[in-house]
């Protein structure tokens, strides 16, 4: 038992590391992840591991960031008078109407609350 567990991973190092783009037996298969999405295919079985804020067999589905139902939270929650806008891979906090941005923090129209006149 042991000779055949020693051959099987001999074989496996033995054998080649298929070309970027390729996988399996020979390296004949093609990979069907989105290179541009993707940090790597897997040359033995083709699997693709995705770049940040991509996800799917295939590395073509963007993480919709700004979802507050989805599994992240929203980023811009955090950041006062902005709004989170989804980009493919990415996202952004844009300042609401009437805020700039400065720096992480949108600054603008001071909130004043109305002083109430109390009649004694």
């Amino acid at each position: 038992m042991q000779v055949i567990e020693h051959y099987h991973m001999l074989l496996f190092c033995l054998r080649p590391v298929c070309p970027v783009g390729t996988f399996g037996t020979n390296c004949v298969s093609s990979c069907a992840c989105n290179t541009t999405n993707t940090v790597s295919c897997n040359n033995i079985n083709g699997f693709c591991t995705c770049n940040l804020f991509w996800q799917g067999a295939d590395c073509n589905t963007d993480i919709d960031e700004c979802n507050p139902s989805g599994s992240a939270l929203n980023p811009c929650v955090l950041t006062s008078y902005s709004t989170c806008m989804n980009m493919p891979g990415s996202f952004e906090c844009q300042c609401n109407t009437g805020y700039e941005k400065h720096g992480d923090v949108c600054e603008g129209e001071s909130l004043t609350v109305p002083l109430l006149n109390i009649i004694t």
